[in-house]
């Protein structure tokens, strides 16, 4: 039942203010303004984009679960139940510790690739067929082998780093297991998620899951250890290419209302990007905007209110803008405890 007790934490953070959708865009990695804010004021960045693959359907289908099991209340009210909140008191995963993961489809590609690539050459052999197609992370593994002293010493280095990582950093027999077999080597085929489903007696849903929090946990460790092999791994980046545009005309002096003008765009639209710029890019200048008196006014009243609703908050505080509220909560997410 990890993924639904995963599900239901989302509920939770989310405290009732958002739509019964709002999980599934934040787990697909949306990079919408409205998703964007989300993942800031509720402190749910580590849950983005871990889902990418994720359909509608089957998100549909898990919600529905939960009804059923009165975790949560209705599509429509999805409020976390008592009974709901009972299977979160000890339920802990990577994905609460509240910074925006790494791209983990790309990363979770590029270890196997890698992990693949590695056992090969151990063997000496450098006939078989890739196991991830990805033409883009074939050329980046490729483009990073230039770089490296020779192809054995990086197949030792990889054999070592996840040696040590499975014997030191997962705790569970699952995790360990799951981390394992999921690993193309030298005439070894990885087990899909249905073979490890059956063979661990766990849900297909559940597997993907505890093995992505792994992943997860994986590059943490190759950071931590400051291995090469980190910059096999794109860092991680929320920002919408549309806001890092903005960003740029910003940079060069352009007021909200000449960067609207230049990029044949509403003001409204230029101000999505500013609230995108304060969650996500550190040291950014807002008192163009906003005191630094008025956004602790406005942190102030939200914490008294415990809402993120801006009806409500622009109720309390009519001589600020739905901007200026916006713009706060975007500064002040890091003190919603």
């Amino acid at each position: 039942m990890f993924f639904h007790k995963l599900l239901t934490s989302l509920f939770h953070q989310l405290n009732g203010e958002r739509s019964v959708m709002a999980p599934y865009y934040i787990l697909r990695g949306k990079k919408s303004g409205q998703t964007l804010q989300d993942i800031h004021y509720y402190k749910v960045a580590g849950f983005f984009g871990v889902g990418q693959d994720l359909s509608k359907e089957s998100y549909n289908q898990y919600v529905q679960e939960l009804i059923d099991l009165k975790w949560i209340h209705s599509k429509e009210k999805p409020i976390v139940t008592d009974e709901g909140k009972e299977q979160l008191d000890e339920f802990s995963t990577l994905f609460h510790r509240g910074v925006v993961p790494p791209a983990l489809l790309s990363v979770e590609a590029t270890l196997l690739l890698i992990a693949q690539l590695a056992s090969n050459a151990l063997y000496e052999n450098n006939r078989y067929i890739p196991v991830i197609d990805n033409q883009t992370i074939q050329h980046r593994v490729k483009e990073w082998l230039y770089t490296q002293p020779s192809l054995s010493t990086v197949a030792n280095e990889v054999k070592k780093t996840l040696h040590s990582f499975v014997t030191e950093e997962l705790s569970t027999e699952l995790e360990k297991n799951l981390f394992v077999y999921r690993i193309t080597g030298y005439q070894t085929a990885g087990l899909t998620w249905t073979q490890l489903a059956e063979q661990f007696n766990t849900a297909a849903i559940d597997c993907l899951y505890v093995y992505r929090q792994s992943v997860l946990r994986f590059y943490g460790y190759l950071e931590q250890q400051r291995s090469p092999l980190v910059r096999l791994f794109e860092p991680p980046s929320p920002l919408t290419e549309t806001a890092k545009n903005t960003q740029s005309l910003l940079q060069k002096g352009y007021s909200l209302e000449e960067v609207s003008m230049v990029r044949s765009l509403k003001l409204s639209t230029i101000e999505d990007h500013i609230i995108e710029l304060a969650s996500y890019t550190t040291g950014f200048n807002y008192q163009d905007y906003i005191t630094e008196q008025d956004v602790m006014k406005i942190k102030k009243k939200q914490l008294q209110l415990n809402t993120h609703k801006l009806k409500l908050l622009r109720e309390q505080l009519p001589q600020f803008s739905y901007f200026q509220i916006r713009l706060a909560l975007a500064l002040g997410g890091d003190l919603n405890e």
